[in-house]
């Protein structure tokens, strides 16, 4: 996704590289209106190819108020069937103690995630779906035990202001909870935390408890795009393995912003209606600098349907492709899907022009399969090398139909600091084979979070430091020919500038004798 704002057309966009015409999926979207945008989120969303309970959530959270709009109702049909495979998915990863895990087969609860699941099941009920009574009141209990724990660190407070929120919107009287938490936060932490998304949570609590002079007095201080001290605590001590999530890394300033919108837009609608243009570019601008991830990407969306009900009754723009030989092609809408501009664009374009009228939010959603593989790697504060090693333990690049290899991944951080949620995907070529059973989550001292076995990859989710961790199994080659080797990418899921990959190879299989 490559998202912007010009207050200048026309607007000249590069495509990112080419595609396989057969498996691309490229759409180009632009108007006056940021609302534009929320649809090319759920387009990354869509396509994002990792699962976590997170994950999973925020690829059907943003329909829930896109279907409310003009243009997206014939959708509902889809968000419907989407919506009845994520509660059985929520179903399988649900805790004994009401909380859900963050990968499946999970046996312990993911704090902030279940809070997040539990805000999307509240939201889904008040639009009518059916959300199990078993799933949504055992999730109460969590929430109920949250909100009554009395830990003093600001992470823990965050928590507890989220989840004393959604009990006071699900129509629990609160006030003692949040009474206490009010009083904790003033004796330990003075004024800090007033400008951080704890005190929104707080406050939309308060004017739901019809408490709207305390609840006034809470929304004040919180600045768009700001980082607040807590925040920036988070932030200095990310040199250490923090759990998860609360690493800043996992709630970045995208997502608390999108937080603090949609509260303002659902209980404070005259401070709401007081955003104007450039906050909303200020709440965007992560976006256009590259530093998105899921769940900022799921709360954008319900921040920008939540703020902006209404579609802009500005001209629509006009969108050309143009190919490398320099030839320019109007491009036309192919269905009537959106009441927005949205256009799908061919694989060999390789620049959009966009003309219009007015300023322009604008986004580009490319997917696909590359042409050209990398040639080189890359290593951006994380390191991977890959071997394949023969039964004498050397380092081949040619093998013999039928025999097994050693797989050898070694990664490590290049800096001081460790970084967790990073997705480790190991294509294989064709007529490889994973034997599954030389696969372990522990190897050493270290632990996977999670491993996918695919037909065509092998996917380890874990978290990794600066000393060098080496992770080993087994494949069986099983066709001869003469094959790509496609690279071992790594990265983070919740930080894109943490990423590396290798360069693409050749490996070769001798027929068997």
């Amino acid at each position: 996704l490559n998202a912007g704002y010009s207050s200048n057309t026309p607007v000249i966009l590069n495509t990112r590289y080419p595609l396989y015409s057969e498996f691309a999926n490229l759409n180009v979207a632009a108007s006056a209106n940021p609302l534009v945008l929320a649809e090319s989120f759920t387009d990354y969303l869509a396509n994002y190819p990792h699962g976590c309970t997170e994950q999973v959530v925020s690829q059907v959270f943003p329909w829930l108020g896109l279907v409310q709009q003009p243009g997206y109702q014939a959708r509902l049909p889809m968000v419907q069937q989407q919506f009845a495979v994520l509660i059985q998915k929520l179903s399988e990863r649900q805790q004994s103690d009401g909380g859900f895990s963050f990968w499946p087969g999970g046996y312990n609860t993911a704090d902030f995630p279940s809070i997040y699941v539990m805000h999307f099941l509240m939201a889904a009920r008040e639009q009518g779906l059916d959300v199990p009574d078993y799933l949504y009141r055992q999730g109460l209990s969590f929430l109920q035990d949250v909100a009554r724990q009395s830990g003093g660190n600001v992470y823990q407070a965050r928590l507890r202001a989220n989840a004393i929120y959604l009990l006071t919107r699900s129509g629990e009287v609160t006030t003692n909870y949040l009474v206490e938490l009010h009083e904790r936060l003033q004796q330990q932490h003075q004024q800090a935390w007033q400008t951080d998304i704890t005190a929104i949570y707080m406050a939309a609590s308060y004017q739901l408890l019809q408490q709207p002079e305390v609840a006034r007095g809470l929304i004040g201080d919180y600045r768009l795009g700001k980082v607040s001290p807590i925040q920036q605590a988070y932030l200095q001590r990310i040199a250490n393995p923090l759990p998860p999530f609360a690493n800043p890394a996992f709630q970045p300033q995208l997502s608390l912003d999108a937080q603090y919108v949609y509260l303002l837009a659902r209980h404070f609608p005259e401070q709401a209606k007081a955003l104007d243009g450039d906050n909303i570019v200020k709440l965007l601008q992560p976006v256009f600098d590259n530093q998105y991830n899921t769940i900022g990407s799921s709360y954008a969306a319900l921040a920008a349907y939540a703020q902006l009900d209404t579609v802009s009754n500005a001209a629509v723009p006009q969108f050309y492709q143009q190919s490398a030989d320099g030839k320019r092609t109007l491009l036309h809408a192919a269905d009537n899907r959106s009441s927005l501009s949205r256009l799908a664009f061919g694989a060999n374009a390789e620049k959009l022009i966009i003309e219009g009228d007015s300023a322009l939010f604008y986004a580009i959603s490319e997917s696909g399969f590359a042409k050209t593989p990398p040639a080189t790697k890359q290593a951006e504060q994380l390191e991977v090398v890959r071997d394949y090693l023969n039964s004498k333990g050397e380092v081949v690049s040619q093998a013999r139909q039928g025999e097994e290899l050693t797989v050898r991944l070694r990664l490590r951080s290049t800096s001081n600091n460790w970084h967790n949620n990073v997705a480790v995907v190991d294509l294989l070529p064709a007529g490889f084979s994973v034997v599954r059973s030389s696969v372990t989550r522990e190897q050493g001292r270290w632990r996977a979070d999670y491993i996918d076995i695919r037909e065509d990859r092998l996917v380890y989710y874990a978290t990794f430091g600066p000393q060098m961790t080496e992770l080993r199994y087994q494949v069986k080659v099983t066709a001869a020919g003469d094959f790509m080797v496609p690279a071992v990418a790594a990265q983070s899921m919740y930080d894109r500038s943490v990423y590396a990959h290798t360069p693409a190879a050749r490996f070769v299989v001798e027929t068997a004798r």
